[in-house]
């Protein structure tokens, strides 16, 4: 089983892509989330919600094992170091001031958008 701090982790990163796994049915699951999510930093329990409702949908529940799986250059570094000399670098992780979202700048062109949510900027939160 997962920690509850990697789901919800798990749950702020798919955001973004839920318009591509989901298409139409995106936008539905994507408040359903931010309402959770919201709840969890409340310090309510939500967890097992939030596990439901991506489990419900084939390719949210797909990507959300992948993700949670395997040590991905998104989900930062936990557990390995990288080899000495020159490697790619990762992408940096911006998130939601508020906490409800996340989003990792792959390109140095893709332009930082705003929390879906809270219509707020992104801020850095994390470099690789």
């Amino acid at each position: 089983m997962y920690q509850s701090d990697e789901l919800l982790e798990a749950a702020k990163t798919i955001r973004p892509f839920l318009p591509d796994l989901l298409g139409q049915n995106a936008e539905e699951m994507d408040h359903q989330l931010a309402e959770l999510i919201t709840r969890c930093q409340a310090g309510e329990p939500q967890e097992n919600q939030i596990a439901a409702l991506l489990a419900h949908e084939a390719p949210t529940r797909e990507w959300m094992a992948e993700f949670l799986s395997t040590d991905q250059a998104l989900k930062g570094t936990r557990g390995w170091e990288r080899l000495p000399g020159i490697s790619a670098p990762g992408a940096p992780k911006y998130a939601c001031p508020k906490g409800d979202y996340i989003w990792y700048r792959l390109d140095v062109s893709d332009l930082i958008p705003s929390c879906p949510t809270h219509k707020i900027p992104l801020e850095l939160a994390e470099t690789p």
